[in-house]
C-alpha cells in the first residue's frame, strides 16, 4: 500500500468519512506484523497532523487491549509479549505509539470489540469525554488487632517494633512488611491477632512459622502469635494468597466459612468475597486438601476448587493461573468476566459503591489494567464498551447505558 493511500485513508478516518470497505482495508493494513509498515503509519499520524490533538496514551492503550482481548494474532504479534500481556498500562518505552496508531485505527474503524450478554457482538464506539474521576488507586493499607482488641494501623506506623504479643516482637520492617520476631523463649499462653484490610488496600506478613501471605484488599486473617498445637490453623475472609512454609509434623490450615484448606508446605490462593459466587481455592504449587462438610478434594497444580455461596458442594475445574493471580502481580484481569464481577473488583480497590442505572447491559470485558491507574484512567479504558460512567458522590460510580 502507498503512502499516499494510506493519508487518504486515515484522513477519511479523521472526518468520519469511510465507506465499509475503507474501513475493512484499514483494519486489514493494521492487523500487518510489518514493523516497518506499523512505522510508517505512526509516521504519517504525526506529519501530516491527521489527529489535531495528541491522542491520550491511556485511551492509546485501551485500544491495543481491546485488540489483544478479541485476536492475540493481529497487533500483539509485532509487540513485546511479556510487556504487553503482563502489563500493558504503561507500555515500555517509547516504541508504543507505532503499535498503538495501528490499535487506534482498529478501535476507531468500527472493529467488533465487546460481547454482549446474549452472546452477539457490539461494535466499539468512539471514546470521548472527560471523568473527574481522579481517584488514586489502593496500596499498602492495613491495621493490626492485637489480642486485648488494640489496633495498630500499619500504613502509618513507623518501622521497627510495633508491639509484644505472647512472646513475640510484631516488627514493621523496612519493606513494609510485618514480621513476628521471637526471642527464643515459650509463649506463656496463646494470643490471637487479626490483620485487616480495608476497601482499597493489601499488605503482606509473614507469620509466625515463616508462611508468606498476601492480603488483598477487603481481607482479613486471624491468627495465632505462635504455632504450639498440632495443626498450623487460622481463618481469613475475602482473598489471600499464601505460601505456606514446610513442616511436616504439622500441618497449616486455613479455614474461611465451612471450607477448610489443609496443606503441609505449598502455595495457593483463596478467594472467599461474599458478594461473590463462589468461594475458590486455587493451587499453584505442591499439594492440597479441600474439605467442606463432607465433601473431600485434592488439588494438583493448576486445579481449583469451586464451593458455590448457594450451599452446593465442592467441584474441581482447572485454573486460570494467570487471572487469579493478577491482584497479587498488579494487575486487573479482566477476561470473560461480565460487567459486575469487573465492578467488583474496582469498588474494592478504589474504595467505591457502584449503582447500576436500568437498562444497563451486562457486558463480557476482555484484557487486563494495572492496579496502579487512577480510576479516571480505569474509566476511560471501560467506555470502549459503550457504557458510560459519572460520580454521584464522592465514593458512589454510577454506571448507565
Amino acid at each position: 500500500m502507498t503512502e499516499e493511500r494510506i493519508i487518504y485513508l486515515l484522513d477519511r478516518l479523521r472526518n468520519s468519512e469511510l465507506t465499509d470497505e475503507e474501513r475493512k482495508e484499514l483494519v486489514t493494513l493494521s492487523e500487518s506484523n510489518s514493523d516497518e509498515l506499523l512505522q510508517l503509519i505512526s509516521d504519517i499520524m504525526k506529519k501530516e497532523s491527521l489527529f489535531a490533538e495528541p491522542v491520550d496514551e491511556a485511551i492509546m492503550q485501551a485500544g491495543i487491549e481491546k485488540v489483544l482481548a478479541i485476536d492475540k494474532t493481529t497487533v500483539a504479534d509485532a509487540m513485546d509479549p511479556v510487556s504487553v500481556r503482563k502489563r500493558i498500562w504503561p507500555l515500555a518505552g517509547r516504541s508504543w505509539f507505532k503499535y498503538a496508531a495501528a490499535a487506534l485505527i482498529v478501535v476507531a474503524a468500527g472493529v467488533y470489540l465487546w460481547k454482549g450478554s446474549s452472546g452477539e457482538q457490539v461494535s466499539a464506539p468512539a471514546i470521548s469525554g472527560h471523568f473527574d474521576m481522579n481517584v488514586a488507586p489502593g496500596g499498602n493499607k492495613a491495621m493490626i488487632t492485637l489480642a486485648d482488641g488494640s489496633t495498630i494501623i500499619l500504613d502509618s506506623a513507623a518501622n521497627g517494633e510495633l508491639a509484644q504479643q505472647g512472646g513475640a516482637q510484631i516488627v514493621k520492617q523496612a519493606n513494609g512488611q510485618i514480621a513476628y520476631v521471637y526471642a527464643g523463649r515459650q509463649p506463656d499462653k496463646i494470643y490471637y491477632n487479626t490483620m485487616t484490610t480495608p476497601r482499597g488496600g493489601q499488605y503482606r506478613l509473614t507469620l509466625p512459622d515463616g508462611t508468606q501471605v498476601w492480603l488483598n484488599a477487603a481481607s482479613s486473617i486471624t491468627y495465632p502469635t505462635a504455632f504450639v498445637e498440632a495443626k498450623r490453623t487460622v481463618s481469613i475472609t475475602g482473598e489471600v494468597y499464601f505460601e505456606v512454609a514446610k513442616m511436616e509434623d504439622k500441618p497449616f490450615q486455613a479455614v474461611v466459612n465451612d471450607m477448610t484448606v489443609e496443606v503441609l508446605g505449598t502455595h495457593f490462593n483463596i478467594n472467599s468475597y461474599k458478594d461473590e459466587a463462589s468461594m475458590n481455592a486455587t493451587l499453584l504449587e505442591g499439594s492440597v486438601q479441600v474439605i467442606k462438610g463432607n465433601d473431600k478434594v485434592i488439588l494438583k497444580p493448576g486445579q481449583q476448587s469451586i464451593s458455590l455461596n448457594n450451599g452446593q458442594g465442592l467441584k474441581v475445574v482447572k485454573a486460570n493461573i494467570e487471572q487469579v493471580m493478577a491482584w497479587k502481580n498488579g494487575v486487573f484481569h479482566f477476561e470473560n468476566k461480565n460487567l459486575r464481577e469487573v465492578m467488583r473488583e474496582i469498588s474494592r480497590w478504589y474504595d467505591l459503591d457502584v449503582r447500576y442505572e436500568e437498562g444497563t447491559p451486562d457486558i463480557e470485558f476482555g484484557g487486563e489494567m494495572g492496579r496502579d491507574l487512577n480510576l479516571s484512567q480505569v474509566i476511560k479504558g471501560l467506555t470502549v464498551s459503550g457504557l458510560h460512567f459519572r460520580m454521584e458522590n464522592e465514593k458512589t460510580l454510577v454506571v448507565t447505558p
